[in-house]
C-alpha cells in the first residue's frame, strides 16, 4: 500500500458512495476512483459542500444524503474535532461500510503538535487514534503509509495490554506505536 488513496481505493466499489472530510487541496479527492461522492471543507475549490464537518453533520443526516460506504476523515487535524468526525461518521456509515482516517502515526513529535508549527502537520490526530485502539466496541487497524491510515469499522476488538494514559505519553507512543498500542496491518 503505497498512499492513503491506495488504502481508500482498496475499498470502493462500482456502488460505492465516498465521504471525504477534509478535501484541501484535492490531493486525495481526485485520486479516489468513485463517481458518487461528497466532499467537505469550508475553503477547498475541490470540495462539493464548503462548510465544517460539524455544519455538514448538523444539517446532513442519513435521510437527505443516504449513507456512506467509505469516509475519510482528514479534516481538521485536532483530537477532539476527529473524535466528533469519526462518531458523526457511524451514523452515517452503510452496513458494512469502513471509516479510513489518516495521519495516526505522525513523523515526529515537532508534527504531532496541536499548534501547527511545521508546514506538514498531524495534530493530534494520533491521541484520538490511541482512543480507537483501546475501544473494544470497534474494529481499528493501521496500514503503515506516510501518515499511517486508521481502519475502523463496527466490531469488536482486543484491546492494548498496557494502560492508556501510558499511550498517551508521546515518548511512549513514538517508542510503541506499532508494536504495543496498533494493531498494524499490511
Amino acid at each position: 500500500m503505497g498512499e492513503r488513496w491506495d488504502v481508500i481505493n482498496r475499498f470502493i466499489r462500482p456502488e460505492s458512495r465516498y465521504l471525504e472530510i477534509g478535501v484541501d487541496q484535492g490531493e486525495t479527492w481526485r485520486r479516489v476512483n468513485c463517481v458518487r461522492k461528497i466532499g467537505i471543507d469550508p475553503d477547498s475549490r475541490f470540495a462539493t459542500h464548503h462548510m465544517t464537518s460539524d455544519e455538514f453533520f448538523a444539517c446532513h443526516d442519513k435521510a437527505c444524503c443516504g449513507k456512506f460506504d467509505v469516509i475519510f476523515v482528514d479534516g481538521l487535524h485536532l483530537q477532539d474535532q476527529v473524535a466528533r468526525d469519526v462518531e458523526n461518521s457511524f451514523g452515517m456509515l452503510a452496513f458494512g461500510g469502513v471509516i479510513v482516517m489518516h495521519d495516526v502515526i505522525p513523523r515526529t513529535m515537532k508534527h504531532a503538535q496541536e499548534e501547527r508549527i511545521a508546514p506538514e502537520w498531524y495534530g493530534t490526530v494520533w491521541k484520538a487514534a490511541v482512543a480507537l485502539a483501546f475501544n473494544p466496541h470497534v474494529d481499528f487497524t493501521v496500514v503503515e503509509i506516510p501518515g499511517g491510515c486508521g481502519i475502523l469499522r463496527e466490531g469488536t476488538q482486543e484491546i492494548p495490554s498496557i494502560l492508556p494514559e501510558l499511550a498517551l505519553d508521546p515518548a511512549y507512543f513514538f517508542e510503541n506505536a506499532r508494536n504495543t498500542i496498533y494493531r498494524m496491518v499490511p
